[in-house]
């Protein structure tokens, strides 16, 4: 029988969650280049003009791609910190 230890278990996710992280970043980062801004700032910009569609899309996507992204550093803090059950 094959036995793993917690910090292993602990490593494993670790790594998994900032590989995800990377991709969000990446994808957030398309997104900074391609619009010249944080999305803070395009947020505030699409929200006072005419709608565009392509832009309002590319808000969503964004908006979720920055959600996901702090959802994904709030479990990789409690990762680090040993906050967590293994079911």
């Amino acid at each position: 029988m094959l036995t793993i230890s917690r910090k292993e278990i602990q490593n494993s996710y670790l790594i998994d969650l900032l590989a995800r992280r990377h991709v969000l970043y990446a994808k957030i980062n398309a997104f900074e280049k391609q619009y010249g801004a944080s999305f803070d700032a395009f947020e505030q910009k699409i929200k006072k003009k005419d709608e565009n569609f392509a832009e309002w899309d590319d808000y969503i996507e964004w908006k979720a791609y920055k959600e996901a992204y702090n959802d994904i550093e709030k479990r990789i803090e409690d990762v680090k910190n040993g906050n967590f059950e293994i079911s």
